[in-house]
């Protein structure tokens, strides 16, 4: 998923079920032209194996993140950190877990929406 400015590309992935093996969440930096700049950052999620994360970046801000796990249930806000400036760019260094929804109903969201 693209974030608000086209600027970055979120993706996610989630290990093979039965595996232990948990999930990513990365982001990418892309040029003007949309192609990708460099890997910013890989970081582990919470989540082990089976059905991949759902990503919706926020619609009014670059730096923010939801994610949900359908499996297990829950919503997460992540926000990029360590950010610098390189020629009139943001580099971020990681992304981390700021806010977190379960909502227990034998496995819920799907997708994300943002609402304000």
């Amino acid at each position: 998923m693209l974030s608000r400015s086209l600027r970055y590309l979120w993706a996610a992935a989630r290990g093979k079920a039965d595996t232990g093996y948990g999930g990513y969440l990365s982001c990418f930096l892309l040029s003007d032209d949309g192609t990708v700049l460099k890997k910013m950052f890989t970081v582990p999620t919470s989540s082990i194996g089976g059905t991949p994360h759902s990503i919706t970046p926020a619609p009014w801000d670059d730096e923010w993140l939801a994610l949900t796990d359908s499996v297990s249930g829950y919503v997460q806000m992540w926000r990029m950190k360590g950010g610098k400036q390189t020629n009139m760019l943001s580099e971020y260094s990681t992304a981390e877990p700021m806010a977190r929804v379960d909502i227990f109903d034998g496995g819920c969201c799907g997708n994300a929406l943002w609402y304000n």
